[in-house]
């Protein structure tokens, strides 16, 4: 994933999100896979994997989250809320809800308040990318615009 990182999804999280990741922001990742499980037979939820996550901002500046698959899911959408005006976070704007299907990546503030909602039925599999500063570091002020990065210092590094 390190090459991945470096020529793709760090240089587009650095083109979106400018005021918020420059420099050495998004020198280091964190890589894994989210495994939702629900099985149509258990109707006590014993022999379920995770089926949901509560809302929650990563730890990140920015979070790929791409639906690997399968295609027999329903429910478990993700959604997103928008922070409330000079509240903590990184002013992050949508309120919405993506249904995620296989195929789908979805590029965000780290950030961004978001959720996993429940499964209904099947098994849905996503890859999560974290992107951080050195040492886990996450930076949450904005950067004034003098202090971003130019298109050709974000693309020059691939």
């Amino acid at each position: 994933m390190d090459g991945v990182v470096r020529d793709y999804i760090r240089p587009l999280a650095e083109m979106l999100y400018p005021e918020h990741i420059s420099g050495e922001d998004a020198e280091e990742h964190y890589t894994f896979i989210v495994d939702y499980q629900k099985d149509p037979d258990d109707v006590s939820d014993e022999h379920d994997f995770d089926i949901d996550l509560k809302e929650h901002r990563d730890s990140s500046v920015a979070t790929l989250n791409a639906c690997l698959g399968y295609e027999n899911f329903t429910g478990g959408d993700v959604l997103f809320r928008a922070d409330d005006a000079g509240g903590f976070g990184q002013n992050s704007k949508g309120t919405g809800s993506i249904a995620m299907r296989p195929g789908l990546a979805v590029l965000h503030k780290g950030q961004h308040r978001h959720a996993a909602l429940p499964l209904k039925s099947g098994r849905r599999v996503n890859l999560i990318v974290w992107l951080m500063g050195k040492g886990g570091y996450v930076r949450v002020q904005p950067y004034l615009h003098k202090e971003q990065l130019t298109e050709y210092d974000r693309w020059s590094r691939v």
